[in-house]
């Protein structure tokens, strides 16, 4: 790869320190992910992942390269190329998920382990439940829920077998105060009631690109093509609803977040 760009100069105030290195040219980052520990991981869209230890600043004589530990299907044992998201469990289990190729983890000495079912050949989403499980989903075939210590699937939700009206699942949200499991899809939001081991539709026929449970567990934030709406996960009907006219500054809603101060955070199309 190229030699990176020298560090931009570092803005400081008084609780804020900013440094910023450039990544190899013709990678593209499709998720991010953060251990314990400080580590950084990164998935590619076409060239494995990558991490990188905490603390680091490239000095501009070096390149990129020498700093990342790069996974590969050659290098790393991945499955696929092609990493479309990523997830730590609670026993330290590093899980990829792919368009392509098998879904697997990696033990902290970053062994691989496959899990060779071909239903999660297209993983886009992964979230752990309480108990430990591993719910999955896919770009075409609904979602999973996966037993890790038989590394069996224990639950599907799928067409053939659900209210779902389509199986391209766009993100997962695991509730553990609730039992439930939120899923986005491109034709609404679905929910999956645990305790009830029952499944029902907030909204549909409309692409749902975002979902976000706030802190407290009172509000669920979703990002729709045509605005942003809060529910109270406890009643179906929404609570609010936001719009250019109420000052976003694109009706398309991509990504939801909260910080430690709990303010909301979302990104647009246009910002």
């Amino acid at each position: 790869p190229p030699p990176i760009l020298p560090p931009f100069p570092t803005r400081r105030s008084s609780d804020l320190s900013v440094s910023i290195s450039h990544m190899p040219d013709n990678d593209d980052v499709s998720c991010l992910d953060v251990d314990p520990d400080g580590r950084l991981w990164m998935g590619f869209d076409s060239q494995g992942a990558a991490s990188v230890a905490e603390g680091y600043l490239p000095p501009a004589v070096l390149r990129l390269q020498s700093f990342l530990t790069r996974l590969t299907t050659r290098h790393g044992g991945l499955s696929s190329n092609q990493v479309v998201c990523t997830l730590r469990d609670s026993q330290g289990r590093r899980w990829w998920g792919s368009y392509g190729g098998d879904l697997l983890y990696m033990d902290a000495s970053l062994r691989p382990c496959r899990i060779a079912d071909t239903r999660l050949h297209q993983v886009i989403s992964m979230q752990e439940d309480d108990r430990g499980h591993i719910w999955i989903g896919t770009f075409y075939d609904g979602a999973y829920l996966l037993d890790p210590t038989t590394s069996s699937i224990v639950l599907s939700i799928t067409i053939a077998n659900s209210s779902l009206s389509t199986g391209c699942i766009s993100q997962l949200l695991w509730d553990d105060s609730r039992h439930r499991l939120y899923m986005a899809t491109n034709d609404g939001l679905y929910v999956f009631d645990r305790d009830r081991d029952s499944l029902h539709c907030l909204t549909r026929g409309i692409n749902v690109r975002s979902i976000l449970l706030t802190a407290d567990k009172r509000t669920l934030w979703v990002g729709l093509d045509n605005g942003l709406v809060a529910y109270d996960p406890d009643h179906a009907a929404p609570i609010a609803t936001l719009t250019v006219r109420d000052g976003l500054s694109h009706n398309t809603n991509f990504a939801l977040a909260e910080d430690e101060y709990r303010s909301g955070w979302g990104s647009t199309k246009h910002g």
